[in-house]
């Protein structure tokens, strides 16, 4: 009898055990449910954007250092790469042709054979702009010359003093061009050349009056225009030191307005006496600077 009541029991046991087991998959628990609504809400977009001071700080990423590569005993000893500035190339120069910006700057001296005359001066000029195959240049000059031989010869024959000076200032024009085969001419300079200016001169013949001389005084000045044209070269007998010569044809002539003093007697009146036009030869040596 007992153990009847026992497997009844153990029956009834087994069959409650079973129906609660099946009630229990069908019904999730509280917990699960809790579970699965906190995955939907992570999935789920936020729609509203947590108050700033309940977001949590982020903390920014640190960077991770960069190992570098050691250097090697030959990469120290290496020098840099030297970056240099692309120029253009100048071109050499074949000839002393003057060039625009090159400046010619001479000592001058005219004279003829007798010495009747003797021509001292300077002058300068400067290439200023390249016109067809050759140069433009510009300058000035500066002469100043005196009666020598004449006069001296003059001064022992009559015991009289004679002398005659002038100084002309000249504007300079010269145009330097090279033949087409100038093959061993690299050290000349050739140039045809005109100028203009004004000639200032001065003459006196005078006696002091000594022994039975008739003490007398003659003074005559003039300003008349100045011209010429010519041609000349110039030879480089080092790299800026050069001689040359130039032939000119000029024209400058004028009559002088004199004074004459015989004793106490004094008279003025004007002659056409004197001209330094005709053909001549300046020989020079310069400097180009």
């Amino acid at each position: 009898m007992q153990g009847r009541i026992a497997m009844l029991c153990l029956s009834a046991l087994l069959a409650a055990t079973s129906a609660r087991a099946q009630t229990a998959q069908k019904t999730p628990t509280t917990q699960t449910r809790k579970k699965a609504s906190a995955t939907q809400a992570q999935k789920a977009p936020a729609t509203t954007q947590a108050p700033e001071s309940q977001q949590t700080p982020v903390t920014p990423a640190q960077d991770t250092p960069v190992t570098q590569a050691p250097v090697t005993q030959a990469q120290a000893t290496q020098p840099a790469p030297v970056t240099r500035t692309s120029e253009a190339p100048t071109a050499p120069r074949l000839n002393r042709m003057q060039g625009v910006g090159d400046i010619d700057a001479r000592v001058m001296l005219n004279a003829d054979i007798l010495l009747a005359f003797v021509n001292l001066g300077v002058g300068a000029d400067v290439g200023v702009l390249p016109l067809g195959p050759g140069v433009l240049t510009l300058g000035g000059e500066f002469e100043a010359g005196a009666c020598v031989s004449v006069c001296a010869v003059l001064n022992l024959a009559t015991g009289w003093t004679f002398s005659h000076l002038f100084y002309s200032p000249h504007a300079r024009v010269t145009y330097h061009l090279m033949p087409g085969n100038s093959h061993g001419m690299e050290k000349v300079d050739l140039y045809g050349l005109a100028l203009a200016g004004v000639t200032l001169t001065t003459t006196r013949v005078a006696n002091t009056g000594t022994g039975d001389s008739t003490d007398f005084e003659y003074l005559g000045s003039d300003v008349a225009p100045s011209v010429g044209l010519g041609i000349g070269g110039k030879y480089f007998v080092q790299d800026n030191l050069f001689v040359g010569a130039e032939g000119r044809l000029r024209y400058s002539s004028g009559e002088y307005t004199y004074t004459a003093r015989v004793g106490n007697v004094s008279l003025s009146d004007t002659q056409s006496t004197w001209s330094l036009s005709g053909f001549n030869v300046q020989f020079f040596a310069g400097l180009r600077l």
